[in-house]
């Protein structure tokens, strides 16, 4: 598949023109790697079912991956970047743990119940406990750092970033979000 990457014909000023050419590529990139999401059900930390990408609370919502345990301070990072807050219905953060055994998944929820406390903020996660490779092709991401994804309705990626946050990531990212 031949991708062609054609700025808006908007008369942006000259030193402007190569930052947008690498957004432009970066969002083109994102479209090209990330896929459809399959269905994929799990509940939020209220118990709560969800279905995603059906059940995905807004329009257009990004989804936090985490893949391991450390990469809990840079969740953190992210819903800071983000300026993610649990009132907004608009993102869903997914923690993917590699865990079979019922009696030890039953101890990793309650970890995540201890930790997090507001009704509001557990309405937001929701671990889908399955193989990790598995979901991370499901998402189209590699499974190897965290990834922020933007999905809509129908399970579209409409982008994707992977890694720490930086602004360059977030902004891809609000773009995609508010469809500019």
């Amino acid at each position: 598949m031949i991708r062609t990457i054609a700025l808006p014909d908007i008369p942006f000023p000259q030193f402007v023109r190569p930052a947008l050419a690498v957004f432009w590529l970066l969002v083109s990139a994102a479209f090209a790697t990330a896929g459809d999401l399959p269905l994929i059900s799990t509940n939020t930390l209220n118990g709560t079912a969800v279905s995603l990408p059906a059940d995905l609370p807004a329009s257009r919502t990004l989804v936090l991956l985490a893949f391991h345990h450390a990469d809990q301070a840079q969740l953190a990072r992210w819903e800071t970047g983000m300026a993610l807050q649990p009132t907004q219905d608009d993102w869903l953060e997914i923690p993917v743990v590699s865990i079979s055994n019922p009696v030890i998944r039953s101890m990793i929820l309650a970890g995540m119940r201890g930790k997090h406390h507001g009704v509001a903020e557990r309405n937001h996660i929701a671990p889908v406990f399955g193989n990790s490779p598995g979901v991370a092709h499901a998402f189209g991401v590699t499974g190897t750092q965290i990834a922020a994804i933007v999905i809509d309705h129908q399970g579209r990626a409409i982008a994707h970033v992977e890694g720490d946050f930086d602004q360059a990531k977030a902004q891809i990212l609000r773009s995609a979000m508010t469809g500019r």
